[in-house]
């Protein structure tokens, strides 16, 4: 995607010549690249919390207080998965396609509702360990919170 950016306002700049529907690849491929880097994020603890009041919580009211945020941020993602897949069907009836390069659209609004859909399930996940940590912490960790519990 960058090479692709830099080609184009390489030609535009120095040739007056862009590249053909280089801007409606970078929207299809950032849909491509968000949804599906999501769940990793939330695997892998990327995403940005706030945690200013929650870290004066006693350890098993922060874990609770973690796994309603997190409960509630899988079923938004849920509804948000629930919504790409409806706009593909849509999509896809009316034959909806890109402007310039004629790209049917409804595949993308699947795969964003699939990468969505999947970071509902990690987060699900999540919400389970944090709960479980917040009626008993775990014996193998010292009684010390996992990580999708801080």
């Amino acid at each position: 995607m960058m090479f692709l950016m830099v080609a184009d306002i390489s030609l535009r700049f120095l040739f007056d010549r862009p590249i053909l529907g280089s801007f409606e690849l970078t929207q299809l491929f950032m849909v491509l690249m968000v949804s599906g880097s999501l769940a990793y994020a939330q695997t892998e603890d990327g995403h940005v919390r706030i945690t200013m009041f929650t870290d004066r919580f006693p350890p098993r009211l922060r874990s609770l207080a973690h796994a309603f945020a997190l409960l509630a941020g899988a079923g938004m993602m849920g509804i948000v998965a629930y919504a790409g897949f409806l706009q593909g069907g849509e999509s896809a009836d009316k034959g909806q396609i890109t402007s310039v390069l004629g790209i049917p659209l409804y595949p993308f609004y699947h795969l964003l509702g699939t990468g969505v859909l999947i970071y509902a399930l990690v987060l699900l996940a999540d919400a389970l360990v944090a709960f479980r940590n917040a009626v008993k912490p775990s014996l193998e960790d010292g009684g010390q919170m996992s990580r999708s519990s801080d």
